[in-house]
């Protein structure tokens, strides 16, 4: 009787955890960074980080391209920002004029770059621990060059997303790509085939207690 109780502790516990919700990742710490490749600036900077800009906002420093981090944006003090209300990261460049963003919720992305000029290849790349998966669910490259063919590309690792605007999008450019991140990877519905299993192996553990049952 013992080992029928443990398989039927055992199939619970398997049904169950495919069934798990999700990690919500409001509350947990993003580590942000914007590299930008601009002609005759450092490819090494960091444009979520204020502290490219300098201390006078509009003005280049050190060779990075003129800007500024929003005082509302939640990279205003730094690079790692708490997911949560608002917008967590974004930069505008001024020269040329683009301003980006990336917006998380507790189960989705959403990275926008907007530019009145020539969209400049850019990447971005976020850390959390917290970080399970990745799914594109969106992207969209708007601009009057008909011909333009830039997108959005992404690879996940670890806990690490990497997104990548390949091309150069030309005027009046709007590019927009969201992800839902943290998202179970198995069904959380059982199949009925399943349920089938289910019922049917619980029936012949049950069966087997009784028939040891009665043959005492």
């Amino acid at each position: 009787m013992n080992r029928c109780l443990r398989l039927l502790v055992c199939t619970g516990i398997f049904f169950g955890s495919a069934c798990l919700a999700h990690a919500d990742g409001v509350g947990t710490s993003v580590n942000g960074s914007l590299f930008i490749s601009l002609p005759g600036a450092n490819s090494d900077a960091n444009y979520f980080n204020p502290a490219t800009f300098g201390p006078v906002p509009g003005v280049g420093y050190n060779g990075n391209a003129p800007g500024e981090v929003p005082p509302t944006a939640g990279n205003d003090n730094g690079t790692t920002v708490t997911i949560g209300p608002g917008v967590e990261f974004q930069s505008i460049l001024y020269s040329p004029p683009i301003s980006f963003s990336a917006d998380f919720t507790g189960n989705t992305l959403g990275i926008s770059a907007i530019s009145t000029g020539v969209l400049l290849p850019f990447e971005m790349v976020f850390t959390d621990t917290a970080f399970q998966n990745f799914i594109q669910l969106t992207n969209t490259v708007q601009s009057i060059n008909p011909s333009d063919n830039s997108s959005f590309t992404y690879g996940f690792s670890g806990h690490t997303l990497v997104v990548i605007f390949a091309g150069d999008a030309i005027g009046g450019v709007v590019a927009n790509t969201t992800f839902s991140y943290n998202q179970p990877a198995v069904a959380t519905t059982p199949e009925p085939s399943s349920l089938i299993l289910l019922g049917t192996g619980a029936l012949g553990v049950f069966g087997a207690a009784r028939r040891k049952y009665l043959t005492r």
